[in-house]
C-alpha cells in the first residue's frame, strides 16, 4: 500500500486535481502484490498486481 505526501493534500478542502477526502471518510491508496492462489483465469499465481485501494481514515 503506498503512503505519500499526495495524500495530506487530499485532507485539504480546496481545489486539487482530485476530490478532497473527509475525516471519516475513505483514503484512497494504490498497492501492489503477487497472486498466491487464483481461481480466476486472468491472474495466474505469481503474477504481479497493483490495485486502487481504499481504507477508512480513523
Amino acid at each position: 500500500m503506498s503512503l505519500d505526501p499526495a495524500m495530506r493534500g487530499w485532507m485539504d478542502d480546496r481545489r486539487s486535481y482530485v476530490p478532497p477526502i473527509g475525516l471519516g471518510e475513505v483514503m484512497r491508496s494504490f498497492g501492489a502484490g503477487e497472486v498466491v492462489a487464483s481461481r480466476h483465469p486472468g491472474f495466474l499465481v505469481g503474477d504481479t498486481v497493483t490495485h486502487r485501494l481504499r481504507r477508512a481514515v480513523r
